[in-house]
């Protein structure tokens, strides 16, 4: 099969998509909550992603992101 990369395709239906309502709140430690409720069934789910890479590093302390994230 070749493909024609001159033809554009057609475009196809529009998709309706309303992004989640989320709340955002800062903790005392300064970490970011994004908290998006739903109720639908009894689980959390919990994703961490932090600021890291050597560029975080206290000038005093180099390679130390490099070696916490080998924990």
């Amino acid at each position: 099969m070749k493909l024609n990369r001159n033809i554009k395709p057609q475009q196809g239906n529009k998709i309706n998509f309303d992004p989640p309502h989320f709340h955002k709140f800062k903790l005392n430690n300064r970490l970011e909550v994004y908290f998006i409720p739903k109720t639908e069934l009894p689980i959390v789910r919990i994703n961490l992603v932090l600021n890291c890479g050597s560029r975080y590093d206290p000038v005093n302390l180099k390679g130390l992101t490099n070696l916490v994230s080998m924990c």
